[in-house]
């Protein structure tokens, strides 16, 4: 055994960096600049790097004293490999570093995809939106402008407050049209990197709010429901049944649930091998 396998500890083996090859300006490294570090640590090597930018304007103003800090890049994850023997002294490396590594960094991965695969169980969900109008007079051969006549439409105008919101029988009861609309399935994955919070649940209960308002006509907030509710709505005329579009949902949810619980299974069996490293 050598100092570098003697201990099971992480020692650096050899640095890079380009600075003697960088650009000068104003008396100052200018332009891209990358540095990394093999690193040894029982039986894995590592590499780490990272970079920055420092721009011709940077040096100017840092050479006439104002400070400019370079544009550092987002750090990069280090890369490893798994040796059987120490490459200075040859001895057989009796170490399970990388194992323990390998093993965390599989199931961090697969804990990321399974928030995801839950985002998209989520998604593929039944989802509402409703709308609710004023009702709506068309005015014809009225004055629109100064000498001139046209049609002109004119809402007879009804306040709702979110403050004191309602539920969809008792909007029904006040706006002279009201209807709702029904998505089997939203997935955003193709355009949205963030996870979002569960959308509420709604009911025909649910105190409805509305997100905007424009031409005498309310949308509201998103809500998912239930299918016991689908089929309540079908029934009171709100939205009709699509058996197609419903079944095909049923089978993409049937689809991510068992990537879900297949992700879990994976996961607690790396879970189970990382103890006995």
């Amino acid at each position: 055994m050598c100092k570098f396998c003697g201990k099971n500890k992480e020692k650096s083996l050899v640095s890079y960096d380009n600075y003697k090859n960088m650009n000068v300006s104003f008396g100052q490294f200018q332009g891209v600049n990358v540095h990394g570090t093999v690193f040894m640590k029982g039986n894995m090597l590592s590499i780490a790097c990272g970079g920055s930018y420092r721009s011709d304007s940077d040096c100017y103003y840092e050479s006439e004293g104002i400070e400019c800090d370079d544009e550092y890049s987002s750090n990069s994850e280090p890369n490893y490999i798994q040796i059987t023997y120490c490459p200075f002294c040859g001895h057989k490396l009796d170490s399970h570093v990388y194992e323990k590594q390998k093993t965390k960094d599989d199931i961090e991965t697969l804990k990321g995809k399974l928030k995801w695969l839950e985002q998209d169980l989520r998604d593929y969900s039944l989802i509402i939106t409703s709308h609710w109008c004023c009702n709506k007079r068309v005015l014809h051969n009225v004055e629109v402008l100064p000498g001139k006549f046209g049609d002109r439409i004119e809402y007879d105008y009804i306040k709702y407050d979110n403050g004191n919101p309602l539920n969809i029988n008792e909007i029904s009861e006040i706006f002279p049209e009201v209807s709702i609309n029904i998505y089997y399935g939203c997935p955003q994955k193709e355009w949205n990197k963030h996870i979002f919070n569960d959308l509420p649940e709604f009911t025909l209960n649910t105190k409805i709010k509305y997100c905007s308002y424009y031409d005498g006509r309310y949308n509201s907030n998103v809500y998912q429901i239930t299918d016991k509710i689908y089929f309540k709505l079908v029934e009171l005329g709100y939205i009709k049944h699509d058996e197609n579009k419903y079944d095909e949902l049923k089978n993409k949810q049937k689809e991510i649930q068992a990537k879900i619980i297949n992700s879990k299974k994976k996961i607690k069996e790396l879970q189970q091998y990382l103890k006995t490293l």
